[in-house]
């Protein structure tokens, strides 16, 4: 029998700070926007041909600040911060999003009859989102390029290890002893992008 994912929320919405909220929902009008302009997603997720289906937020799924859904039967769960640095502990701003996203990924391995999005993650049409602010810095920023296309080289590809070793950690801290394939998976489905809902 599987273990519990931590319930533990971190960096959840009830503690985030007024910057925070109003990020979040700069976030969202950017994408409704998309969606009333039946405009397809950017080509950073990898999702160029999807069309945005509907938009939530504050949603019960563990990435919980918005949750698309698309034309092709995916699903974007966003977890929004205004900044974030690159982390390496899970105590970290990162951590927290990291473990958010794993704690998503049990909830859809095991699957669900109620929630649409509760169902095992395909890569060709889901995303786990993390959107940051401007000034996040450039680690953040390294981390968004290791995570798209083929495993990067050099000082990149350090940056990619480290990100799922950062993974392996959160998958452990929900009781999981999680496989290199499962944690392949799971990064696999990861983005990272900046934005500026200001336009600062």
């Amino acid at each position: 029998m599987a273990a519990t994912p931590n319930e533990n929320r971190k960096g959840g919405g009830g503690n985030a700070t007024t910057s925070g909220i109003q990020f979040q929902a700069g976030v969202g009008a950017l994408f409704a926007a998309r969606l009333l302009a039946e405009a397809k997603l950017d080509d950073l997720l990898g999702l160029a041909d999807a069309h945005i289906r509907s938009i939530r937020f504050e949603t019960n799924a563990p990435v919980d600040d918005i949750l698309i859904e698309t034309d092709q039967g995916g699903f974007v769960a966003i977890q929004a911060k205004t900044s974030i640095s690159l982390g390496s502990k899970l105590n970290s701003v990162l951590g927290s999003v990291v473990d958010q996203f794993v704690r998503y990924w049990l909830v859809t391995r095991e699957g669900d009859d109620i929630e649409p999005w509760a169902r095992p993650l395909d890569k060709s049409r889901d995303r786990l989102l993390l959107v940051h602010g401007p000034g996040s810095g450039s680690g953040i920023a390294r981390l968004a390029v290791a995570l798209t296309g083929a495993r990067p080289d050099g000082p990149t590809g350090k940056v990619r290890d480290r990100f799922e070793q950062l993974v392996g950690e959160a998958f452990v801290a929900n009781g999981i002893e999680a496989t290199s394939a499962d944690i392949a998976a799971l990064v696999d489905v990861i983005r990272v992008i900046e934005l500026d809902p200001m336009g600062r």
